[in-house]
């Protein structure tokens, strides 16, 4: 299950169709999106949590972001026990923003340290298919 409080508007028209994790999920995995989280109903206030559907995951891989902000892909190489990391390109930066829901970078950088306290670390970004609406 993956909930959300922000970019309401993007998840129901399809304009954001990933998010960043602490931890990934495998490819083709059924994932439950929620518009908050129903478990804490009973706390919330305002916007009632509802299921906006089930979709599938189409991509999951794990990026490290520095104290700077600066992101890294990371690939592991299990059978040599070796991990390596690239730079993003700005592009590839903007691309990830704008898949999360955000314009830039620096807005998505801001967002994950709003609702995480920080930004640092290794993070999974999770991409899926269209969001299929359950009645």
């Amino acid at each position: 299950m993956l909930t959300f409080k922000t970019n309401k508007e993007k998840l129901l028209d399809g304009r954001k169709i990933q998010t960043l994790r602490r931890h990934g999920c495998r490819t083709g995995e059924r994932l439950h999106i929620w518009w908050r989280n129903p478990r804490h109903m009973h706390t919330l206030k305002g916007d009632k949590p509802f299921k906006i559907g089930v979709a599938k995951c189409i991509e999951c891989f794990p990026i490290k972001i520095d104290a700077d902000g600066n992101p890294k892909f990371v690939v592991e190489y299990p059978k040599f026990y070796a991990v390596v990391e690239y730079d993003l390109s700005e592009e590839q930066k903007e691309e990830i923003a704008r898949l999360d829901g955000y314009d830039t970078w620096e807005e998505l950088l801001q967002a994950l340290k709003d609702l995480n306290r920080t930004y640092e670390g290794t993070w999974y970004v999770i991409r899926w298919s269209k969001i299929r609406r359950e009645l």
